[in-house]
């Protein structure tokens, strides 16, 4: 299939753009030149507009969408073997993960009172497993070697999986929760198990499988998708995904957004390739039916929810999981009518977009008025070649662009380079201890700077990635009281918050005491149900979670034994009578 360039220009948004490039999109070789032509673009304004966490500045991509972006360069990478922009990468995933080996710590005090949900660190969680997948036993940054700054990508993605699953509970007989903060002011917020959360933990579970063989990622996976198909989150008719439920009432959103579909073929593909289990592929291609018949026009992807003006940013993010999803499907179906349908949608989705965006020099970003949200000062909206490499990502490998595992050489650390990058370590960590020690004055919030341990000991293997080995440093009164409560992220979209927001916890049913997550119970009592005060030697996923092989002593992120965790106590969670049920405000049109 070809873009046509007779026509001259493209008015978008009253901006006029160049004319469109000629691109046979069914040729592996073009659409991987047009992959490796459009990467400059991708990285062209990071630079000038980023944060000291490893991410873009909020108002142009929200800190959830950075993790996305980070894994389009991950996944390039891995079919073409290019490493132009590899120590870049991994320089700004080394702020992110800090000496933490996770996006939950990392330099900074901010980050922790930045409302990271479980859907936000799942696409970094994702983008690490990416990175995992195409270099053997990698770590990050391997050309920067700092002491405890340089974690094996799958061991930051095996921490993000099991912090997700830390926000499963017994209400609704299971799901894991949106929101990490079970006292969230809003309540919708405090209350929601998200389809995005879930499926998100569904594609991790299904790609750690695939990389350590070992079969609790299996059992997890079954577990949680056999869940969202008990609840109807999956209708069991036609395949669409609704978006959550409330945990109080159990019942569910008339909502639906195209990435819940997406991360669920994924996640389906990716099991399938490695257990060659039929019941994945079929239910895979369940989901590419609804997807088919519902989120296209044309043969071009869309999600029906954006075309009403002002429900969604452009582009919305939404079909970045879905174009991955799709080529996962791709790959392993062995239906010749799917993978033809998921070839002329693909194509037909590239050439609209093309056509819309690029020159070219496959330069794909619009300039729109100058305060549009989500761009750069001057209206230039960099998300745009978000949109572009996912799709021609995702193309380059349905057209034949095979992704490989490769070596990685690690440069042994020089004084200089170490002595400055530690300087700036010690510099954000300053700031962050500065900042905590204010917080902790005014009772806002506890801080718990965490331990440090060597790169040689940091290992997938080994949930320790996030403690230390000396018993005596670990302060239990300081997680119990709530070190890391992460504050809820108010939309944007240039949309006001709702109202109601930052209204006090509501008394009688679903207190937060009754089941408030591990290191959110502050201020409320040490014993809570499921939840016990930590002890030493206890382990960061609980016993029976833990594939074969993990170490039994955790030292500093405690949970406790299986048979108690996430439990629910008899009586405490049925639905009251008169609840109704809120559907909960989509955040900026991309979760």
């Amino acid at each position: 299939m070809k873009v046509n360039t007779i026509i001259a220009c493209v008015t978008l948004a009253g901006t006029v753009l160049a004319v469109p490039p000629t691109i046979d999109l069914s040729s592996m070789t073009a659409v991987v030149a047009a992959a490796k032509a459009a990467m400059p673009a991708l990285k062209q304004f990071y630079d000038s507009n980023k944060q000291d966490t490893g991410s873009w500045k909020e108002y142009i991509a929200q800190w959830h969408e950075s993790g996305l972006y980070w894994d389009f360069f991950y996944e390039y990478y891995s079919y073409t073997g290019d490493a132009t922009y590899n120590d870049w990468v991994d320089n700004e995933m080394q702020y992110s993960v800090g000496a933490t080996a996770d996006f939950m710590g990392g330099n900074s005090a901010t980050m922790s009172l930045s409302g990271r949900w479980n859907d936000d660190i799942g696409w970094w969680g994702l983008a690490t497993m990416t990175a995992a997948e195409g270099v053997t036993d990698g770590i990050i940054a391997p050309h920067n070697i700092i002491p405890d700054m340089n974690p094996k990508y799958i061991t930051v993605t095996n921490n993000t999986f099991y912090q997700m699953y830390m926000n499963w509970d017994n209400s609704c007989n299971g799901g894991i929760f949106w929101s990490r903060d079970r006292q969230a002011p809003k309540v919708n917020d405090r209350y929601y198990k998200s389809s995005i959360t879930n499926a998100q933990f569904i594609e991790m579970a299904a790609r750690l499988l695939a990389a350590t063989g070992s079969n609790e990622y299996k059992v997890l996976f079954d577990k949680t998708y056999k869940w969202m198909l008990s609840t109807q989150l999956i209708d069991p008719v036609t395949y669409a995904v609704y978006d959550g439920l409330d945990s109080r009432s159990c019942l569910r959103s008339s909502d639906m957004y195209s990435y819940h579909a997406g991360e669920l073929i994924a996640g389906l593909a990716h099991i399938y390739r490695y257990t060659k289990d039929s019941y994945y592929l079929q239910e895979a291609h369940k989901h590419w039916g609804h997807v088919y018949s519902y989120y296209t026009r044309a043969n071009v992807l869309v999600d029906p929810f954006c075309l009403i003006p002002g429900n969604c940013k452009t582009p919305s993010g939404f079909m970045w999981g879905v174009y991955k999803g799709l080529g996962d499907l791709y790959l392993v179906s062995t239906d010749s009518t799917v993978k033809s349908q998921i070839a002329t949608v693909m194509q037909a989705s590239a050439a609209a977009n093309i056509q819309a965006t690029c020159n070219t020099d496959w330069y794909c970003i619009r300039n729109l008025p100058p305060g549009t949200d989500h761009t750069m000062t001057n209206g230039t909206n960099p998300r745009d070649q978000f949109e572009t490499v996912a799709i021609l990502n995702a193309l380059a490998q349905i057209n034949g662009a095979s992704t490989t595992s490769r070596g990685q050489t690690i440069a042994a650390p020089t004084e200089s380079g170490s002595e400055g990058k530690s300087s700036n370590i010690a510099l954000y960590a300053g700031i962050g201890g500065g900042v905590a020690a204010l917080l902790l004055i005014a009772g806002a919030v506890y801080f718990r700077r965490k331990p440090k341990r060597h790169t040689a000991e940091m290992d997938m293997v080994d949930y320790n990635d996030y403690r230390t080995n000396t018993p005596e440093k670990k302060d239990p009164a300081a997680l119990a009281a709530g070190a890391g409560v992460a504050a809820p992220r108010v939309p944007r979209n240039n949309a006001v918050g709702p109202a109601g927001y930052g209204q006090q916890p509501q008394p009688g049913y679903g207190q937060p005491q009754q089941y408030a997550a591990y290191g959110q119970q502050q201020g409320y009592p040490q014993q809570q149900h499921g939840y016990a005060p930590p002890q030493q030697g206890q382990q960061y996923a609980p016993q029976g979670y833990a594939p074969q092989g993990y170490s039994q002593q955790q030292q500093g992120y405690y949970q406790p034994q299986a048979q108690q965790y996430g439990q629910a106590p008899a009586g405490q969670y049925a639905p009251q009578q008169d609840y109704n049920y809120t559907p909960r405000q989509p955040r900026a049109g991309s979760h």
